[in-house]
């Protein structure tokens, strides 16, 4: 919505207040130049002001809080403690994932087949039914887990990082890696504040989601930005064909599917460590998902609040 000049900076500031946002940090502070709230949400900030941890492999993306980390189970992968949700469901079909995994012709006419099913939801217990999608999703999760793995000896840890409302909304690599390809997921724009997460089993596979996959030095790599409560609008700078919150987009469908390069001799798309990636309106939450050695330690503990480019874990 549109604000009159006149009405921007009590508007803006009384937002500032309520959700204790630092406007000192942000690179214009005048707040009469946002023309509504949510040019204010994904404010730039002054150069300087997240210094990039160089010496651990591992950085914030964003600014907010750490939902929970740890390692995937063939069990799942907890969003908070005692609360899991699917490997499969969030990632989708194996084929695709990696350049090691590219798909066939024949798999990608079968892809393009699914991506027109719907997932079915129970809406009494809120968990989805169980679909024959394609033939991996009927395997066992310990297979796809190890078939995801480039080094059979590595683990797969996981970070979830919740931005709250009053957070910088930007958010940036966390690494260095190499994209090699986006699965868009239309679907829910449940909350994703830690009290919804902590009652609502499966809540990060509902909601409207852009899976990037790629490669790290350690293997398998992946950065996905959740919508949430009236942040359906994903934005990724290097994606120019991603649109999200679009009412073109049936709620429900599987995904669609996008892979980068810039040859055919070089797939994938180089993203340095700090690289501003994209940005939300209001809050949402970032889920990191690497393959790593298993002396791969988090440097943050689970509830703390971080800051982009502060170093989030390293090899001890």
């Amino acid at each position: 919505m549109h604000l009159p000049v006149w009405m921007r900076s009590p508007v803006l500031r009384l937002y500032i207040w309520a959700f204790s946002c630092t406007l000192e940090e942000a690179a214009c502070t005048d707040l009469r130049t946002y023309p509504n709230l949510g040019e204010f949400f994904r404010r730039q900030l002054k150069r300087g002001v997240r210094p990039v941890h160089t010496s651990h492999c591992m950085v914030s993306p964003a600014d907010g809080r750490i939902l929970q980390h740890g390692v995937v189970t063939p069990k799942g992968i907890e969003q908070v403690k005692g609360v899991t949700y699917s490997l499969k469901g969030f990632l989708g079909p194996l084929d695709g994932l990696l350049p090691a995994h590219v798909p066939s012709t024949e798999t990608v006419e079968r892809l393009k087949r699914v991506s027109s099913l719907h997932l079915m939801t129970d809406e009494a217990h809120l968990k989805p039914k169980s679909v024959d999608i394609d033939p991996l999703t009927s395997s066992d999760d310990l297979s796809y887990l190890r078939r995801l793995l480039v080094h059979p000896e590595n683990v797969l840890h996981y970070c979830i990082i919740y931005l709250a409302p009053g957070d910088y909304h930007r958010y940036h690599s966390p690494a260095d890696w190499t994209v090699f390809a986006r699965r868009h997921f239309p679907g829910e724009l449940y909350s994703v504040s830690p009290g919804v997460a902590r009652w609502l089993q499966g809540l990060f596979n509902f909601n409207e989601r852009a899976v990037y996959t790629g490669s790290w030095r350690y293997g398998f790599f992946s950065m996905t930005p959740v919508g949430a409560t009236n942040v359906g609008s994903i934005n990724v700078y290097f994606d120019e064909d991603l649109t999200t919150n679009k009412e073109s987009h049936e709620a429900g469908t599987y995904f669609d599917e996008s892979f980068f390069s810039k040859n055919t001799a070089s797939p994938g798309l180089k993203i340095h460590k700090g690289q501003a990636v994209g940005d939300f309106n209001l809050g949402s939450t970032i889920v990191l998902m690497f393959e790593a050695p298993a002396n791969f330690r988090f440097q943050q503990k689970i509830g703390q609040k971080v800051k982009v480019g502060q170093s989030l874990g390293t090899l001890i």
